[in-house]
């Protein structure tokens, strides 16, 4: 027959090992929960991580675009300022050559009017001229005209033709009206050179 202590001492023992099973499995069931809980922060920190990453590859890449925008827009703009500055040279060689051109139309206004003024000074004396010279020559038939109307009045007489005198009578009219011919020629001549008849 099993002695009484060995029944206290199995049942102590027993009883010492159920509670430290039920603490183990406690602290199996706490550390279990802390694992849970650990576990589902570790996937929340990997999310938020992740979240972040992109977030921040996204603001690089945003910033990189930015960057090349803004050197294409200063290069542009370098572009622009070079045009702008190109096209005012020209317009200031354009309004330049303008001014010339104005100017060497006005000098030529002025030479052209000069001439002008020229041409109708030679005209005026070219006229007063061949006035003066067919005054001269009038005189002489003139003279001509009156010794003949003086013959054909005085009674006719028979006279001698000499022969060196008709030749002259006869000539003098006729150099008279050649000349008044060449004179008339001439001086039409000059008058539609210069564009006035």
């Amino acid at each position: 027959m099993p002695s009484p202590y060995l029944t206290y001492a199995l049942a102590a023992l027993s009883f010492g090992l159920a509670i430290a099973f039920f603490r183990v499995s406690d602290e199996n069931s706490e550390l279990t929960q802390a694992k849970i809980a650990v576990e589902m922060k570790l996937e929340t920190a990997e999310g938020e991580a992740k979240t972040f990453r992109e977030k921040y590859s996204t603001e690089t890449k945003a910033r990189e675009f930015a960057e090349a925008a803004q050197t294409l827009a200063e290069t542009s703009e370098r572009a622009v300022r070079f045009q702008l500055a190109h096209e005012t040279k020209a317009l200031q060689a354009a309004e330049k050559s303008l001014e010339e051109a104005e100017n060497t139309r006005h000098s030529t206004e002025a030479a052209l009017s000069d001439a002008q003024e020229q041409v109708r000074v030679l005209n005026v004396k070219l006229m007063e001229a061949s006035v003066a010279k067919e005054q001269p020559e009038r005189k002489p038939d003139a003279a001509a005209n009156d010794q003949g109307e003086a013959a054909a009045a005085a009674p006719k007489e028979p006279v001698a033709p000499s022969a060196d005198a008709s030749p002259a009578a006869t000539a003098a009219p006729a150099s008279g009206t050649t000349a008044q011919a060449s004179m008339g020629g001439s001086q039409r001549s000059w008058f539609s050179f210069f564009g006035l008849f």
